[in-house]
C-alpha cells in the first residue's frame, strides 16, 4: 500500500532540522544587526510602551502587545530586509525553508532574549 505523505509537518520537520543546523550563524548574524542598528534597552522601550498606554488610559497592556511594536519598528526600519539580503549571499542560506516573516519573528525573539 502507498502511504500518504502530510506535506505540511515534512515542510515543518525540514525547517526545525535546517534552523537547528545553522540556528548560531544565524543568531550570530541577527544579534550583529540589532547590535548595530537598533542599540535600544529593552527596559527602555517598554518603559516607554507602559507610558504611552497609561497615557492613553488603555484599559489593558500585555507583552504580546509590546512583542507588536517592536515588530512593526523592526518592519518600518528595514533592519529585517537587510538581515534577510545578507542571508541570501550565504551559501548555507535557504530562501524557501526561511522566508522574511519568519526572519522578523526570529528578530524580534532575539532582540528580548539579548536585552533581559
Amino acid at each position: 500500500m502507498s502511504k500518504v505523505i502530510d506535506f505540511n509537518k515534512f515542510k515543518n520537520k525540514q525547517q526545525r532540522s535546517w534552523l537547528r543546523l545553522h540556528e548560531s550563524r544565524l543568531n550570530r548574524l541577527i544579534a550583529h544587526h540589532l547590535a548595530t542598528n537598533l542599540d535600544i534597552p529593552l527596559d527602555d522601550v517598554a518603559h516607554a510602551y507602559r507610558t504611552q498606554q497609561v497615557a492613553n488610559m488603555e484599559e489593558s497592556w500585555d507583552q504580546w502587545d509590546l512583542r507588536d511594536l517592536i515588530s512593526d519598528v523592526l518592519s518600518r526600519t528595514g533592519i529585517v530586509e537587510k538581515i534577510y539580503a545578507d542571508l541570501n549571499r550565504e551559501v548555507w542560506f535557504r530562501q524557501k525553508i526561511l522566508s522574511e516573516e519568519k526572519l522578523l519573528d526570529l528578530c524580534v525573539s532575539r532582540y528580548i532574549l539579548d536585552r533581559t
